[in-house]
């Protein structure tokens, strides 16, 4: 085993120990606005400094970072960022994330 083998393994070891799930989790997430479901059954899991959210018109992207964001709560299932149930505690969930939304290109504006 070279030296760098060694370091990479410790710190693979210290990531694990420190954090048993990863950084945003997403289970079985289920949302509903204004007696609309939005969202049903989203579940997934990332460790990314960043993640985007790309869809077609009403696929519900929005939708999920507002979930994300806790800005609405889901109807059922969890989302945790860093550990903290983001429904439960919005303001320590999120002392670590931002959500930035930007308005459609003019690409994407009918003719």
């Amino acid at each position: 085993m070279t030296f760098w083998q060694s370091i990479s393994r410790s710190k693979e070891n210290e990531h694990s120990v420190r954090r048993a799930e990863a950084f945003l989790t997403v289970s079985n997430v289920d949302a509903h606005i204004q007696e609309r479901t939005v969202l049903t059954d989203i579940s997934f899991a990332s460790d990314h400094d960043r993640i985007g959210i790309v869809g077609r018109n009403g696929s519900g992207k929005s939708a999920l970072a507002r979930v994300l964001a806790g800005l609405i709560k889901p109807t059922s299932g969890v989302v945790r960022i860093n550990g903290t149930d983001v429904a439960s505690d919005r303001k320590a969930a999120l002392r670590l994330v931002g959500v930035l939304s930007a308005p459609p290109g003019p690409e994407s504006r009918p003719c």
